[in-house]
């Protein structure tokens, strides 16, 4: 699968002893904790239902537990985020919920500066928004076109969240 150039990846400001590119099988930090990070972002701790792929959107629930995101599932999540590392079943680790310089894997040919739809694949986002009633990451944009199916390429993400349709 082809992803974007490498990014250079974002570091946390805070708290101490954050490490976004490691997830393990007990908790180190409450979940829910906020890590502040030195690209305008954050990222929020979780654990996994299922696996969750390296770039993927995945739907947060309010009790932090992150899910491959669907334009099911993101109706009833919290919030959208984006892992910039794999993530096993049922493991725990930071997931970016907002910033610059940080990849979301997307559909082909998913638009530059566009706003961003879930799809009707697992993880994956899109440009189209009336494709099999997706919804809409409010505060999330592709940076440039994107070129490959699935493909990891650059995001930016400010305070985003899903909107329903039905809500619009």
């Amino acid at each position: 699968m082809a992803v974007q150039a490498a990014l250079n990846a974002a570091q946390a400001l805070a708290p101490i002893g954050v490490d976004l590119t490691k997830t393990t099988s007990t908790p180190k930090f409450t979940l829910g904790a906020v890590a502040k990070l030195d690209n305008n972002g954050e990222a929020v701790y979780c654990l996994s239902s299922g696996t969750l792929a390296q770039y993927g959107l995945v739907a947060i629930d309010e009790d932090f537990t992150a899910r491959g995101a669907t334009t099911t599932n993101a109706k009833l999540a919290s919030g959208p985020g984006w892992p910039q590392v794999a993530f096993a079943q049922d493991t725990y680790g930071w997931i970016q919920t907002k910033g610059s310089n940080m990849l979301g894997k997307q559909k082909d040919a998913t638009a530059a500066d566009a706003q961003l739809f879930t799809s009707t694949s697992v993880g994956i986002m899109g440009s189209d928004g009336s494709t099999g009633a997706p919804v809409m990451i409010a505060g999330a944009r592709a940076v440039s076109l994107s070129s490959g199916a699935g493909a990891a390429y650059e995001i930016y993400a400010v305070n985003p969240h899903f909107i329903v349709a039905e809500t619009m």
